[in-house]
């Protein structure tokens, strides 16, 4: 049907980009966008991990702004080793420096854990970028930063909010909104296969939280125990998953959407050629897409 691609023509970028000197357009190689929404107003915005860092850009894809760096809380200040921001060792700032061990001594949030997931609110006035991992000196290093952004006046607005994983090892991969208040998040291991463990989807409010404004969850979905109840898929030799027991064996879920208050969306990124959950040892896997029904309605209008 056609595409969008993401350029800076009117260089607003103040550092090198690979396209420097040529169209001005934005590659993988210079950010790593993992989450995006659209506002009320029709631009885009973008999670980003190397920074990280928001982006926007218009409907033909031409950034409006320059890219907006990540603050953090006086809570997390102990551990933010004194950079202005949450930085990775990807970020500008150390563009200048030789080695990774200089740009990681030097970062305060590890390598690929920026901006997974970020939702918008159904008013479509508020994004909610969610960080993948804790600061590398936090010592709590399961808690992820929540932070609100108000597309109204385009600045943070000093709410946050912490989300904590089962384990310090797993990772989160998408963060949408049920309404004004209610999330969505993915939380998952880092295992695939016949060695999979660990695959939920998990409601929050952000207005329930405790001292440590960490917020409460409630499960939603074990992806690893759905019933196909309507035989929608059969058990085959060398497959993970399929049958009356059905399973979404993934590395990388990164993908849910809600399609009513009944039902959701989910869908796996296959690492393309990297990832076999499905089929291991035998088949690279593909894309999958499925529907789940909800044991329970959501709150569509809260």
């Amino acid at each position: 049907m056609g595409y969008t691609e993401l350029q800076d023509p009117y260089g607003l970028i103040p550092w090198p980009i690979v396209n420097q000197n040529l169209d001005r357009v934005l590659t993988g190689a210079d950010f790593d966008l993992e989450s995006f929404q659209q506002a009320a107003d029709g631009t885009f915005w973008f999670g980003e991990e190397f920074g990280p860092f928001l982006l926007q850009t218009d409907a033909a894809g031409r950034l409006l702004q320059a890219p907006i760096p990540t603050p953090y809380p006086a809570t997390l200040a102990p551990f933010a080793r004194g950079r202005p921001a949450i930085q990775s060792p990807e970020n500008p700032d150390f563009f200048a420096l030789t080695t990774r061990d200089e740009r990681v001594a030097l970062a305060n949030l590890p390598s690929s854990r920026g901006f997974e997931g970020m939702a918008i609110n159904a008013s479509r006035t508020r994004l909610y970028p969610m960080l993948e991992g804790a600061l590398f000196d936090d010592p709590q290093g399961n808690r992820l930063l929540i932070l609100e952004f108000d597309l109204r006046t385009n600045q943070y607005t000093g709410n946050y909010w912490f989300y904590l994983l089962e384990d310090s090892d797993h990772a989160i991969g998408e963060l949408t909104a049920i309404n004004e208040h209610e999330m969505l998040v993915i939380e998952r291991d880092a295992k695939e296969g016949n060695e999979v463990g660990f695959k939920r989807i998990y409601r929050f409010d952000l207005r329930t939280f405790d001292a440590n404004r960490v917020v409460g969850k409630a499960p939603v979905v074990d992806l690893l125990n759905i019933v196909d109840s309507n035989g929608l898929t059969t058990p085959e030799p060398g497959a993970v998953g399929l049958g009356e027991q059905f399973t979404f064996p993934f590395f990388t879920i990164e993908s849910v959407a809600i399609v009513n208050r009944w039902t959701l969306l989910v869908a796996n990124d296959n690492n393309y050629p990297f990832s076999q959950g499905r089929r291991p040892g035998v088949a690279i896997d593909n894309n999958e897409f499925i529907l789940l029904r909800l044991a329970e309605p959501l709150n569509l209008g809260g």
